[in-house]
């Protein structure tokens, strides 16, 4: 499925034209003139040495009227998990924002003066369907017309929270349905309500391959100068995810079709792709009842639960009841964490170890 940016403008983009030249590192794919082009792509019009051309655009800096600056494209990742994809695919004099921080809730996120000024003033931004999103994307798109989206989820499949009521089991998302930015914002609501899509997709190392697929994608039609550079870059990360995958996959393998439980049901990619069920505390995306909290207290007896998971971002009242009821101890995870693989080990080794005997 071919990866759409969502706006007219022209790929090559002119607001990062004119690079600071580092005569001890000289990449050819990143330094660009002040008339758009690249160094290479003017070695390939004219015969002359790169040392006379490098000092032809030095003498250009000191004469030009504007002052040249490093060629990097400045982008914007809803998420912090997103950021490790990004570092590991953009060139160095590139930029990532992270517009939810570790900590931080997608749900009640409102953005500083400062902040918005940095998401405006980007060049491409890779949304990922989190609830903030529903809101502040439309605004984006009439206040920063220069902005780039890129469909940061084309053809990954989707999981959506079960119809039942007393459920958090996830379910396949409509396979008819187009795996798009517009799909994830229109199924995605604030209260995780039953029946809506789950936007946790970086929690499956599987799934960030294909995200990591087209944000390459991305970056190489918004930079089509350096479209080898980025698939070279896809292709390790890719390895790297591979590995990790095989990692986490031999960690729980001794686990399958265990039951764990947290309080905000962010886990489901990662339980469904390891054999696992995750049981929520939370209902439509509030604190359990009395009568749901005394049924989940009798559900941790009965799966004989030692560890209940929460998470920074949401209240641990519930947790605590529970684990006050049925001896069961509380740790921390924290599924927005930037460093992606670190997070994923840590949440295999602390299932491993709290479901084993």
């Amino acid at each position: 499925m071919p990866l759409k940016l969502h706006s007219n403008l022209a790929i090559a983009n002119p607001k990062y034209a004119r690079p600071t030249i580092n005569l001890n590192k000289v990449d050819t794919c990143a330094i660009r003139t002040p008339f758009g082009r690249s160094i290479q792509a003017l070695l390939g019009t004219c015969r002359i040495p790169l040392t006379i051309a490098l000092l032809a655009l030095m003498l250009f800096s000191l004469l030009g009227p504007t002052t040249l600056h490093a060629a990097g494209l400045r982008l914007v990742a809803s998420v912090a998990p997103q950021e490790y994809l990004l570092n590991e695919l953009k060139t160095p004099e590139s930029t990532v924002t992270v517009v939810i921080r570790p900590g931080q809730n997608p749900t009640t996120w409102d953005p500083s003066p400062c902040q918005m000024q940095e998401i405006v003033g980007a060049d491409i931004m890779f949304p990922i369907g989190v609830p903030f999103e529903d809101v502040w994307l439309p605004r984006l798109r009439q206040r920063a017309p220069n902005l780039e989206f890129a469909d940061t989820l084309a053809g990954i499949e989707f999981l959506q929270f079960s119809e039942e009521t007393d459920s958090t089991e996830h379910q396949p998302a409509d396979s008819n349905q187009p795996g798009h930015l517009e799909h994830a914002e229109d199924s995605h609501t604030h209260s995780h309500s039953h029946g809506s899509i789950d936007p946790h997709i970086w929690l499956d190392p599987l799934r960030c391959i294909a995200m990591a697929a087209n944000m390459a994608a991305a970056l190489q039609q918004y930079d089509p100068e350096c479209k080898a550079f980025y698939a070279e870059r896809l292709e390790q990360l890719t390895l790297r995810l591979k590995r990790l995958h095989q990692e986490i996959s031999h960690v729980l393998a001794p686990l399958e079709r265990r039951t764990f439980m947290v309080f905000h049901p962010s886990w489901g990619y990662f339980a469904s792709r390891y054999d696992l069920r995750q049981i929520a505390l939370e209902k439509d995306g509030k604190e359990p009842s009395g009568a749901h909290l005394v049924a989940l207290i009798e559900q941790a007896r009965r799966e004989h639960i030692q560890v209940i998971f929460v998470q920074r971002q949401f209240s641990t009242k519930a947790a605590q009841a529970i684990a006050k009821q049925t001896g069961a101890r509380i740790e921390t995870l924290d599924p927005l964490a930037s460093d992606l693989p670190a997070t994923l080990r840590h949440t295999a080794d602390r299932l491993a170890q709290s479901m084993t005997p």
